[in-house]
């Protein structure tokens, strides 16, 4: 299973056109996350370190989220402030390898759509594989068995590459046949063996499930 975060509680329709690049485009803010990992004032950045526990730090509390925290944290404008970020220990010269944020600014907002999108089994077509099923974050990202396992327990044909540092790579998977983290979050929903989804099906999904309709609407 690859890092979806995309891309990607229950009851409202807002489907948009624009939905399924949205979807894709959350992939990259849970690629950062995998790294440990609307922009409200234009022109302003700050300046992070990779790996800060602030930047994955999200919506306070424990357990599901509800509609009122959620908009609680859109409320917060430091949520939508463009992330500039740093590598931490003296590996600052090698900043210039994070790819993608140009087409794609970073915000704590987007990470933390991208957070719960990587936690979020109802991205297959059974609800039962998330993209952290094959890239455990207590098994260093990867998965513990040969080859990712996904829906009706089929094994994958190879083994989860780690989805950590994945930023830090203009090419993704093991043959490196995808470009960036969001050509390479299209692949697993639609795989028969991984998610078994299909992308139009995942958009109505999530656009069902009021918090993340919330979100993409505001965050993109």
């Amino acid at each position: 299973m690859s890092l979806i975060t995309l891309v990607f509680s229950h009851s409202i329709h807002i489907v948009r056109s624009s939905l399924s690049t949205q979807i894709t485009s959350a992939a990259r803010a849970g690629a950062l996350l995998c790294l440990l990992g609307f922009v409200s004032n234009p022109g302003y950045s700050e300046e992070v370190l990779l790996g800060d526990p602030s930047l994955t730090a999200g919506v306070p509390g424990r357990g599901p989220i509800s509609m009122s925290e959620i908009e609680t944290w859109l409320d917060d404008e430091r949520n939508f402030v463009e992330l500039t970020p740093q590598l931490p220990l003296g590996l600052s010269q090698g900043s210039s390898q994070i790819t993608g944020l140009d087409e794609n600014p970073l915000t704590r907002a987007k990470i933390e759509l991208g957070r719960q999108l990587y936690f979020d089994t109802r991205l297959s077509f059974d609800s039962t594989v998330s993209c952290a099923s094959c890239h455990d974050p207590s098994m260093g990202y990867t998965a513990q068995t040969k080859t990712g396992i996904g829906i009706k327990g089929q094994a994958g044909g190879r083994n989860s590459p780690v989805s950590f540092n994945r930023i830090l790579s203009d090419k993704q998977f093991w043959d490196g046949r995808a470009e960036s983290l969001e050509a390479q979050a299209i692949g697993p929903i639609e795989n028969p063996i991984e998610m078994g989804f299909t992308h139009d099906g995942v958009v109505k999904r999530l656009s069902s499930i009021p918090v993340y309709a919330k979100q993409f609407e505001k965050i993109f």
